[in-house]
C-alpha cells in the first residue's frame, strides 16, 4: 500500500506539533476571548490559557485514534511524542 510511506517518526512530530496549533487558531479567533483582556490576575490567565491549550491537543488524540485505525503505528508513536510538550506546558501554565 503506498500510503505505508508515510507511518514514520518525523510525519508523526510534524503533525503533532502542528495540529494543535492551527487547532488553537481556529480556537481562539472563532471565540469570543475578550475576557482574556479583563482578567487582571496572572494566575487566573495562566489557568485560561492552560485549559484552552488543553483543549488545543484534543485533535492530537483523534489523530493517534485515527492513525492506530489504519495500522500507522509509528506515525501514531510520534504524534503522541509530539504531545507530551503541550501537556507539559498546559500543567506549567495551571500550577503557576
Amino acid at each position: 500500500m503506498q500510503l505505508k510511506r508515510f507511518d514514520n517518526y518525523f510525519v508523526g512530530i510534524v503533525l503533532g506539533l502542528l495540529v494543535p496549533f492551527v487547532f488553537g487558531y481556529l480556537f481562539y479567533y472563532r471565540m469570543d476571548l475578550d475576557m482574556l483582556v479583563a482578567l487582571g490576575d496572572n494566575a487566573v490567565r495562566n489557568a485560561v490559557w492552560g485549559k484552552m491549550m488543553i483543549v488545543c491537543v484534543f485533535p492530537n488524540l483523534a489523530q493517534i485514534f485515527i492513525f492506530y485505525a489504519f495500522e500507522f503505528w509509528t506515525a501514531a508513536k510520534g504524534i503522541a511524542i509530539a504531545t507530551l510538550p503541550y501537556f507539559l506546558a498546559c500543567i506549567w501554565f495551571m500550577v503557576s
